[in-house]
């Protein structure tokens, strides 16, 4: 089993613009689902989910993928997500998937590498700039990446890093 954070960020490292907002490509966006499709599950933060959900963005996956939403508030009524208090928790569960898929945000980013919790880093990069925009990792955090892998891709590359872990 392995987790992988999948992030599409702009070319100053940035994951959203100063508003929260994620200007992405159709070609970043098909290959997050894909992934996900793929790995037949996802864990994300709850400021995620609900952008997500707002916008309708999981009508797209597969009904079969299991959502997992890392948050310390309630689900909401409706979910169409599971609910859990940790990452770890959330990897427990999903300990029978052979790739573990993560997504948004910086906060769940920061924290589940903070605690060695991901394998491999996967970024789409997209040929825009979000000065004042929300960092990938928002706090000093240093960790050494393996570059793996380098796919171009309509309007972008996805860069494949193996992330090293913290002794």
């Amino acid at each position: 089993m392995k987790t992988v954070l999948y992030m599409a960020i702009a070319a100053n490292g940035a994951v959203a613009n100063h508003q929260g907002g994620t200007p992405w490509g159709k070609a970043s966006w098909q290959n997050y689902i894909r992934a996900t499709n793929a790995a037949g599950n996802l864990i994300m933060g709850r400021t995620t989910y609900d952008v997500m959900e707002r916008n309708g963005e999981f009508d797209p996956f597969d009904p079969k993928v299991k959502l997992f939403v890392v948050s310390s508030h309630p689900a909401p009524p409706k979910a169409i997500a599971e609910f859990v208090a940790t990452p770890a928790e959330a990897i427990k569960r999903l300990s029978d998937f052979e790739i573990i898929m993560v997504a948004g945000g910086p906060i769940l980013a920061t924290s589940m590498l903070k605690a060695n919790q991901l394998n491999e880093i996967h970024l789409d990069i997209e040929p825009i700039i979000l000065g004042g925009g929300v960092p990938l990792i928002p706090n000093q955090l240093e960790r050494h990446l393996t570059l793996l892998d380098i796919i171009r891709y309509d309007g972008g590359i996805t860069l494949k890093y193996a992330v090293e872990k913290a002794s």
